[in-house]
């Protein structure tokens, strides 16, 4: 509105951008049997993998360049997989498990 009493401020931000992530990997996605989980990354990283409800399919896992994960007596399903710096698991990928062959 322009009447009187009424002030108006307009201020146009740049989105924020996440910080590319080098190096990190969970292949094969969709996967059956086994993932490997790998990071490009100086030092440790951790990685946990949940189920859709929050349950750890395994524990909170440290590594340096990669893990290799079995997965084939999961089920079928998505679960999520946070990693970052030790201790700061930040950032998730979405891996899917499909039907052992």
């Amino acid at each position: 509105t322009n009447a009187n009493g009424w002030e108006a401020e307009w201020k146009a931000e740049l989105p924020v951008v996440p910080e590319p992530d080098y190096g990190f990997g969970v292949y094969p996605n969709p996967a059956t049997d086994k993932i490997k989980i790998s990071s490009d990354k100086e030092g440790f990283t951790d990685v946990v993998i949940c189920d859709l409800l929050g349950n750890h399919m395994i524990p909170v896992t440290r590594f340096i360049k990669s893990v290799e994960i079995d997965i084939s007596d999961w089920p079928v399903g998505v679960y999520v997989v946070s990693y970052g710096e030790p201790v700061r698991l930040e950032k998730t990928v979405k891996l899917v498990k499909l039907k052992t062959q």
